[in-house]
């Protein structure tokens, strides 16, 4: 999962949207989208927005802090155990907002479905957060 968020997040990424990103897995499997957080991982490109295979393919730099730290932090996002401000964002539900479970890249292009499914259906999946100037997460 750790590597997955890193590719998703892109070089550029932050360690925040990295955790944003490993949470929304923790909230779909929560969900019962899919069995277990590999099978998530795994489904995650089939509900993402970005259509770009070289965007999965971008070279991680092994050594980068980001990825050592989201590397001690990971077993903590999937048992709900951590207390940041990344776990309260997105773990928040109450009568009102449902669980975050979607991430896109506004500066990053679509893909059909992700238009079709999550942007032109507001009233079913509301954009409710932001993380860094470049991220947004619906429910």
């Amino acid at each position: 999962m750790v590597l997955f968020a890193a590719r998703e997040a892109g070089p550029d990424g932050s360690l925040d949207q990295m955790r944003t990103i490993c949470h929304v897995i923790r909230n779909r499997v929560q969900a019962q989208w899919y069995q277990d957080y590999l099978a998530a991982v795994e489904g995650s490109w089939t509900r993402r927005r970005m259509d770009d295979l070289a965007e999965k393919q971008a070279p991680l730099q092994l050594n980068d802090r980001r990825l050592a730290t989201l590397a001690k932090e990971i077993e903590g996002i999937i048992y709900g155990q951590t207390d940041d401000e990344i776990a309260k964002l997105c773990g928040r539900q109450d009568k009102e907002h449902g669980p975050l479970l979607y991430w896109c890249w506004i500066d990053r292009p679509s893909t059909p479905w992700f238009e079709q499914n999550i942007v032109r259906k507001p009233e079913e999946h509301r954009q409710r957060a932001q993380v860094g100037n470049n991220m947004y997460l619906y429910e």
